[in-house]
């Protein structure tokens, strides 16, 4: 280990880098927190902190463009983030726990969720709804 991040009070769930760039870090705490790290810096400071779940968060996922992410965590709620404003754009809820959270590889206005129902839920993030269960 070369570099050490410190920022999350609690273990990290998940990673991921920006898409198109591999300067920018986003990561999901249990904390209940998701944080951007500039990943190339000497300090590889927080850049900015999400927050908006009441417990951990399990999985993040971020668009094409890098410019939201989604964010599930234990507390029931998937969270779709304006990364530049660091607000919530939309929260998303079928009261089951998120495992994993993708979007659509051609359309950001659709993303897939696994969860604790052993079901898969497809979301249409402009109506808020889920439009597909497998």
């Amino acid at each position: 280990c070369t570099k050490k991040l410190t920022g999350h009070t609690k273990g990290v769930q998940a990673l991921e880098f920006f898409p198109g760039t591999g300067h920018l870090l986003l990561s999901a705490s249990m904390d209940g927190k998701c944080k951007v790290w500039d990943a190339v810096s000497s300090d590889m400071r927080v850049q900015r902190t999400y927050v908006g779940h009441s417990e951990a968060v399990r999985a993040i996922h971020m668009t094409s463009t890098g410019e939201q992410f989604l964010s599930s965590g234990f507390d029931r709620y998937m969270r779709l983030w304006d990364v530049e404003t660091g607000q919530a754009a939309a929260t998303f809820s079928n009261r089951k726990m998120g495992y994993s959270v993708k979007f659509h590889p051609r359309d950001d206005n659709i993303f897939i969720a696994a969860c604790n129902d052993n079901k898969l839920y497809q979301w249409d993030v402009r109506s808020g709804t889920v439009v597909q269960e497998y």
